[in-house]
């Protein structure tokens, strides 16, 4: 239910029935009525990256000001929407579709999806819609050259606070710098291997070797057991 309510301004903006949503999600439209009028998930934080991705997919090639006056309203600014851009271009997420000049000297690009970007939307909508009541904060132990590169490939697989840095001496007891990101899963085991495997996923990303010694998960935050289906 929490992913479903998370989902839902997707819905509507993709203009899916009810009926269609109810019977792909296996629950009454009673339900998702309940859960429009709860306002349930209303507070969920959508990574700018991902909004653009889909403003582009569901209406089209659109100019760097379209999607600024779609998404950079407060408390997304414009700056964040226009580094989004420049991420997403910069790993062939999206494409210039064409052009529209704006004067003799200025033509305006407009920006459409890229097959790369329809193939990972799926896991950028799955990891975005995670369910506050499986949702674990991981942290795990880096060095400063590693948890720098990671942060950098996770801000473009994951949205800008996808990943965070926690500096060596924050606490008394860090000796070295710590890599932190949220994993879904419903138990300790499990959130542990997840966590193993999306650090060695964006270390990948950040074109390194796998590591020679283990990846070492020096903490999981439990989710908020008060937010349930």
């Amino acid at each position: 239910m929490e992913r479903l309510a998370a989902l839902r301004w997707l819905t509507d903006m993709a203009d899916v029935s009810g009926t269609e949503v109810a019977d792909r999600a296996g629950v009454s439209r009673q339900t998702l009525a309940n859960l429009r009028s709860d306002n349930r998930a209303a507070d969920y934080q959508w990574p700018v990256d991902l909004r653009i991705m889909l403003e582009l997919g569901l209406s089209g090639p659109q100019s760097s000001d379209q999607l600024v006056g779609s998404i950079g309203q407060a408390p997304v600014r414009t700056l964040e929407v226009m580094e989004a851009i420049e991420r997403l271009a910069a790993d062939e997420l999206i494409a210039v579709a064409g052009h529209a000049a704006a004067d003799a000297t200025r033509p305006i690009p407009y920006w459409r999806l890229t097959t790369s970007a329809i193939e990972d939307l799926p896991r950028r909508l799955r990891h975005a819609a995670m369910p506050p009541s499986r949702t674990w904060t991981a942290y795990v132990a880096s060095s400063p050259a590693e948890a720098n590169a990671i942060a950098a490939a996770g801000e473009h697989a994951l949205g800008k606070h996808g990943v965070a840095v926690i500096p060596a001496g924050t606490v008394s007891w860090m000796q070295r710098p710590e890599v932190a990101f949220r994993v879904e899963a419903p138990d300790p085991g499990t959130a542990q291997t997840a966590a193993i495997a999306l650090f060695a996923e964006l270390r990948a990303r950040a074109g390194m070797t796998p590591r020679k010694e283990p990846i070492l998960v020096s903490a999981l935050v439990p989710p908020n057991r008060q937010s349930s289906d």
